[in-house]
């Protein structure tokens, strides 16, 4: 260890075993899917929101775009903006 400076702290089994839940259940594939009006949204219990759009498109996770696209869709859409304060993303 260097002077000064402690060593990384590691997750702790509960926090560990809380992820193992989560990953599990995603692969179970539960979520939690809202409509609204024409985006349809899925939360996955490990975070991923997976979004259909009014043209039929779909994106499996959304963080994958980038953040100067979703901003725009946000101030465009005033339901997709609704959307993603259900999701979490204030």
């Amino acid at each position: 260890m260097k002077a000064g400076i402690s060593p990384i702290k590691k997750r702790s089994r509960a926090g560990h075993l809380d992820l193992l839940a989560r990953e599990k259940a995603a692969a179970a594939d539960e979520f939690l899917e809202r409509q609204f009006g024409e985006f349809t949204l899925r939360q996955y219990p490990t975070g991923r929101l997976w979004v259909t759009f009014p043209d039929g498109y779909v994106t499996e996770d959304l963080n994958t775009y980038e953040p100067q696209v979703v901003w725009a869709l946000r101030n465009k859409h005033s339901d997709f903006n609704a959307a993603l304060n259900w999701a979490g993303w204030r």
